[in-house]
């Protein structure tokens, strides 16, 4: 849903700098207001909660590698995340779909752990698993997402995390394969 509605967004934007701006150019005006009501409502979402600042990798990272809990509100920050990433990366601001992409798949994994009954360290390989599905749906790239996550996110290896993440990594992809077609993202 996040990468179609950027992709959306994203068209609809070259759309209107190719065709409707040289014979309106009045439009650019219109443009600069929007764009500064977006930057005010991405405030208020930041503002509103903090945890979705930023590209959301290193606030990942920190929960997995900490022994502290992976508890926080992951519904309210999953929602904001898409909401301010669509708002701030649809328009052309200069952000990647990745580090987003990643947070709102942990969020995604914790939300699948909160609603069974798991074990710390199960919970930390949803989370993880929930990360590499993120970027592998962003990219088209499970394998890249695997290593990734086991590398820059988890920080260690295990048979449980590579086998949890890749085959959330190539479910995310293969979803995102049906949808989007295999073509490159760049």
């Amino acid at each position: 849903m996040f990468r179609l509605a950027l992709q959306t967004i994203l068209h609809a934007i070259i759309h209107l700098y190719k065709y409707v701006i040289p014979e309106h150019p009045w439009i650019v005006a219109v443009a600069v207001v929007l764009f500064a009501v977006l930057g005010c409502c991405i405030a208020a979402l930041i503002r509103s909660d903090p945890l979705i600042k930023g590209s959301g990798i290193p606030d990942v990272e920190q929960r997995l590698r900490s022994h502290a809990s992976l508890q926080f509100p992951w519904f309210r920050v999953l929602w904001k995340k898409i909401l301010g990433g669509i708002l701030a990366i649809g328009p052309g601001a200069f952000a990647g779909r990745e580090g987003p992409s990643i947070q709102i798949g942990a969020c995604v994994g914790l939300g699948v752990s909160a609603s069974t009954m798991t074990t710390r360290s199960y919970k930390r390989e949803l989370v993880a698993a929930g990360a590499a599905a993120g970027l592998s749906a962003a990219f088209n790239a499970p394998i890249a997402a695997v290593l990734f996550v086991a590398e820059e996110i988890y920080s260690r290896f295990t048979l449980k995390i590579g086998l949890s993440t890749f085959a959330a990594a190539l479910s995310a992809n293969a979803v995102s394969s049906s949808i989007f077609g295999i073509d490159p993202v760049f």
